[in-house]
């Protein structure tokens, strides 16, 4: 990390955005300034990589959204409803979570009917 001899305002903010990158692994400043002087390969010089985004700072991949979307998808609930995924999103909570624990339960009802047709046609 750079050291200031005073530390003004923008240097505070400074130290304290490369404390975090550094404390969460989003930016190591010291390999950056040694991979800059050992003249690495093009693909490996990442001269605005202390503001690139980094996995660690990927909020999309852990928003419910992701997870509705998924749900929705895997379990057909547009299909069961007759709804469009932005119509599914913009209803209230409560049904939200209705339509998906119903969607869940006819998939386990499915899964409960083949598994007793296999067990009859090994069984015959």
């Amino acid at each position: 990390m750079l050291k200031h001899s005073k530390t003004t305002y923008i240097g505070g903010i400074q130290l304290l955005r490369e404390a975090y990158d550094q404390t969460y692994g989003i930016h190591d400043y010291a390999r950056q300034v040694q991979m800059e002087r050992s003249k690495p390969p093009l693909d490996k010089y990442r001269p605005l990589s202390s503001v690139a985004l980094h996995p660690a700072e990927d909020y999309i991949g852990t928003g419910r959204e992701k997870w509705l979307t998924k749900r929705f998808a895997d379990l057909k609930v547009g299909d069961r409803f007759s709804i469009s995924f932005m119509e599914f999103l913009d209803l209230p909570r409560w049904m939200v979570e209705f339509m998906i624990k119903d969607a869940e339960a006819e998939i386990s009802r499915s899964l409960s009917q083949i598994d007793g047709l296999k067990k009859q046609i090994d069984g015959a």
